[in-house]
């Protein structure tokens, strides 16, 4: 077995190791009620009563995080996106099948296009595999940008754009749920604002096309989508892009009605680009999976990520 194999079985084996973390917190811990609180107190106590503190006081709390390969960065609490890797330092148990299948698929020379960079977990682990390959992070939130600048500014081989990818190049509205601590849940997507925001705020970002910024780029091999509904709008602006190199595309799916309203537009788009589907297994392997649909029946979350190539 090669060095580049040896590392790869030891970082599956290290998310392995986080995930398991993860379903004990669901198994044993995670719920509403004094008595769950009382015991997430008990086991994770500074961790738990930091965000705790911040939810109470309403004060964001910068704290510094360790992912499961061994990586600082700095996260926010109270915000749900920086719980799982505070805690465990690694992601929530939907993402766990995505995690190990960039693990196991990224190459030394894979170009990444990470929109909806978020913190940048998946900038970051991809980054650990490159050498002539390159990160291209996506991030239009200018706070949340602001959290992965200070984490893989400098970080050799990751680009860092404070930008929306959608179908123009133009400043766009985009709209933040007032009261919630929840960064990974904007979207550039005004009607999904208004019917599941209670209240929310808008400001304005930077856009561009994966066909503009491809002009003066590398082309992707691989690209993931997690853009709270404004997915349709990046492949409709990168129709050239994916023609020319046809990445694998990495896309979250919603279920249910939200999954019909902002997800399937997004599907079609992709198998009218000759894209066939596969499902991610819990191990990061593929299944063939001739039509995504948005009721799933073999997981309770709502979101799934599938694999088009």
């Amino acid at each position: 077995m090669n060095q580049d194999a040896l590392k790869k079985e030891q970082y599956i084996k290290m998310a392995g190791s986080a995930e398991q973390r993860v379903r004990l917190y669901h198994s044993k811990y995670a719920g509403s009620g004094l008595l769950k609180k009382a015991s997430r107190l008990l086991k994770y106590r500074t961790r738990y009563m930091n965000y705790l503190l911040s939810r109470i006081r309403g004060r964001q709390k910068n704290v510094n995080v360790k992912t499961f390969w061994g990586r600082n960065y700095i996260l926010p609490l109270p915000d749900w996106d920086s719980l799982f890797p505070y805690y465990f330092g690694t992601l929530g148990l939907e993402e766990q099948p995505l995690i190990k299948f960039l693990i196991r698929n990224i190459k030394k020379d894979t170009i990444f296009f990470d929109l909806g960079a978020n913190y940048g977990f998946y900038s970051a682990l991809v980054s650990e595999f490159l050498e002539t390959g390159q990160v291209h992070a996506f991030e239009p939130n200018p706070v949340t940008f602001s959290y992965l600048k200070m984490s893989l500014n400098g970080v050799e081989k990751v680009i860092l754009n404070q930008l929306a990818i959608s179908n123009e190049e133009k400043r766009i509205s985009f709209y933040e749920p007032s009261g919630k601590y929840h960064s990974g849940g904007c979207t550039t997507i005004y009607p999904l604002a208004i019917k599941y925001f209670e209240q929310y705020r808008e400001i304005h970002v930077d856009s561009v096309t994966l066909d503009d910024y491809t002009k003066i780029h590398p082309l992707p091999s691989i690209i993931k989508m997690d853009m709270e509904g404004g997915e349709f709008n990046a492949i409709k602006g990168g129709v050239e892009t994916i023609r020319k190199c046809h990445p694998i595309i990495l896309l979250e799916v919603w279920a249910g009605e939200r999954g019909e309203e902002f997800s399937m537009d997004a599907v079609q788009k992709l198998y009218e680009l000759d894209y066939k589907s596969y499902r991610l297994e819990e191990d990061g392997s593929l299944t063939f999976f001739p039509k995504v649909t948005v009721r799933w029946d073999h997981t309770g979350s709502d979101t799934l990520n599938f694999v088009f190539m």
